[in-house]
């Protein structure tokens, strides 16, 4: 219901464009899924992005399906930017933007994002819990900057609140657990 809201209330498509975007990154890590032997189980694309859950893979077919999406993203990228300037219409540059923003935003080393995901799976769990604070306090003080240089625009803000908000949760969910069991 809430994407539906979304694409009826937006006027200029700019959210029909990073949908677009996202489900093209989603099908970066569908085809990674297949292509080192996995089977999907369930994909969802909501508000708060996308999730395919697969059976499980070894751990450098998790690496490379972590990393499919934001490949799809950046490539994306860069055949938009080479692209005669004639075809550069303010449509293309904002899917340009949306893919750039998406593949890079998604390489941060923070758990669920694909960057932490690949990480993970190099068996990198004691650097991460070190990383996921500094990268997360990072995006938001950057966030501030930017809503305060243009003029209260909070969307890298909101990113990185979301972002901490998740790092935040499974620490605390994952402490309950750890002093529920002793």
């Amino acid at each position: 219901m809430l994407l539906t809201a979304a694409f009826l209330l937006d006027h200029d498509g700019i959210f029909a464009l990073c949908f677009a975007a996202a489900a093209l990154h989603e099908l970066g890590h569908l085809a990674a899924v297949y292509a080192c032997g996995g089977r999907v189980q369930t994909i969802t694309l909501g508000a708060d992005g996308g999730c395919i859950r697969h059976e499980k893979l070894t751990n450098a077919g998790e690496r490379i399906t972590a990393l499919a999406g934001p490949a799809v993203n950046l490539a994306v990228t860069l055949a938009c930017a080479v692209l005669p300037a004639a075809w550069a219409t303010e449509r293309l540059v904002l899917f340009t933007g949306a893919n750039l923003a998406l593949g890079l935003y998604n390489l941060l080393p923070v758990r669920p994002l694909d960057g932490g995901r690949f990480w993970e799976s190099l068996g990198s769990e004691r650097l991460l819990s070190r990383l996921e604070p500094v990268v997360c306090g990072g995006f938001l003080i950057f966030g501030l900057y930017i809503s305060l240089k243009t003029r209260y625009n909070g969307t890298v803000l909101c990113a990185g609140l979301a972002l901490a908000a998740r790092v935040l949760l499974r620490y605390f969910t994952k402490e309950r657990m750890i002093q529920w069991k002793t």
